[in-house]
């Protein structure tokens, strides 16, 4: 029986979201050596749940599958302090292509060659977009500008400028 091409193509993201979520998955869980167990059975779930979201398209199993790696990221230095990780921006770009990945699977409309095309490119620069983002809010976060209220403050606006972009950018 020949698989149609919608079930192709939503088979196609489904596994690319699931390979991407394993490999962030054991990225965050083989960072150190006491933490790897933990970690390990978190990323199981996570893919678990995400294998599951795209049998059911659900969009609530997936968000439970990226909050779950992303909470393996951010304990791996809690069970092991000398877990060298692997950097934020790009763990934060792994974790927005697993979501896309997934929801993108959800599709029901007939696949077109172009609409695909430009779907991936869109894809691509809102990765690339979210990783240099990433990779200056870490610079800028490392810098030692001294200390004070009116910096703190400065600090706190461009934080709260930064979650209004990235809210307006997701509508």
């Amino acid at each position: 029986m020949a698989t149609s091409r919608p079930a192709r193509r939503r088979l196609a993201l489904g596994t690319a979201a699931t390979v991407l979520s394993a490999v962030l998955a054991t990225a965050a869980a083989l960072a150190g050596d006491r933490s790897a167990a933990p970690l390990l059975a978190g990323g199981a779930l996570a893919c678990t749940l995400l294998v599951l979201a795209v049998a059911r398209r659900s969009t609530l199993l997936v968000g439970y599958a990226v909050a779950i790696l992303g909470a393996g990221y951010a304990a791996a230095p809690l069970l092991d302090r000398d877990a060298p990780l692997v950097p934020a921006p790009a763990y934060g770009v792994g974790l927005l292509l697993v979501a896309e990945l997934a929801l993108w699977s959800f599709e029901r409309s007939p696949p077109s060659t172009g609409g695909d095309r430009r779907r991936a490119a869109t894809l691509a620069s809102l990765a690339a977009g979210a990783l240099a983002l990433g990779i200056l809010l870490v610079g800028v976060a490392q810098l030692d500008a001294g200390g004070g209220l009116v910096l703190s403050l400065v600090g706190l606006a461009a934080a709260a400028g930064v979650l209004l972009l990235a809210a307006r950018l997701a509508r």
